[in-house]
């Protein structure tokens, strides 16, 4: 079941794709393009793309051009009967390393790092970031998944708040102590604590918070004044929630 489950949604997912102009896979000569479908027509595929989800709420955004179009699902909290709007709130989270590699490819395009700095250049003092052979972890090994770290920084306390482990002092106490998986730069393993690691070397180099230099150099420039490491008092009472699996009511998380 879980497996048709599946296969249904990666059958859906390129046919919202289809609706943006996305083309599935390249045409070797077309003489004219064909006429897309209404974004309209999104809404059907977005039901059945929340049936299969099991999730209590979600929302959907199909963006063409200049034409937008947006439907809420479900509902907003288990029984609250209220529908997800444009002032819904989801916690994101690894959508969030694509904000990164923007703030790493912009300080690289003004000259303040290079993609190729090793990472050592911006630890704190008396910090040594592990090598293997000869090759250091840099900058875009961090951005690619490539440094040969870990996925996880194991051993977080019990009853830890979602997102806060590990904090600064942590995961560069964590770092010396490790060998790498593979030389960096030579083989991909996806790594969390890389990104955190990556955000961490980025403040140091331009001595801002990271929160302060993601809302400058992103955030700002594309108007995501609703996107924010600090929501207000407002837009936690528009967060969308679900129960997890111990019946508890928790934030939803887009991926």
């Amino acid at each position: 079941m879980e497996i048709m489950r599946r296969a249904r949604l990666w059958y859906l997912l390129p046919a919202l794709l289809s609706l943006c102009g996305v083309p599935a896979a390249p045409a070797k000569a077309v003489a004219a393009s064909p006429a897309l479908p209404a974004l309209q027509n999104a809404e059907e595929m977005g039901q059945d793309l929340f049936v299969l989800s099991g999730s209590v709420g979600m929302v959907l955004v199909v963006v063409r051009d200049d034409q937008v179009f947006f439907h809420g699902y479900g509902e907003t909290a288990p029984g609250s009967h209220q529908l997800p709007s444009q002032d819904s709130v989801l916690r994101l989270c690894s959508l969030t390393k694509i904000f990164t590699t923007d703030v790493l490819s912009k300080l690289a395009t003004d000259r303040i790092v290079r993609l190729d700095d090793p990472l050592q250049r911006y630890a704190p003092k008396r910090m040594v970031v592990p090598t293997r052979g000869d090759s250091p972890i840099t900058l875009v090994d961090l951005a690619t998944h490539t440094a040969g770290l870990s996925r996880e920084i194991a051993g977080a306390p019990p009853h830890t708040p979602h997102f806060t482990y590990p904090d600064y002092k942590t995961r560069w106490r964590w770092l010396p102590k490790q060998r790498l998986h593979n030389a960096p730069g030579s083989s991909a393993l996806y790594s969390n604590v890389g990104f955190d690691l990556l955000s961490d070397a980025l403040s140091s180099a331009t001595h801002k918070q990271y929160a302060a230099l993601l809302a400058e150099r992103t955030l700002n420039p594309l108007h995501m004044v609703h996107t924010t490491f600090f929501p207000n008092d407002v837009q936690c009472n528009n967060l969308l929630v679900h129960r997890d699996r111990h019946g508890d009511l928790a934030e939803v998380s887009a991926p």
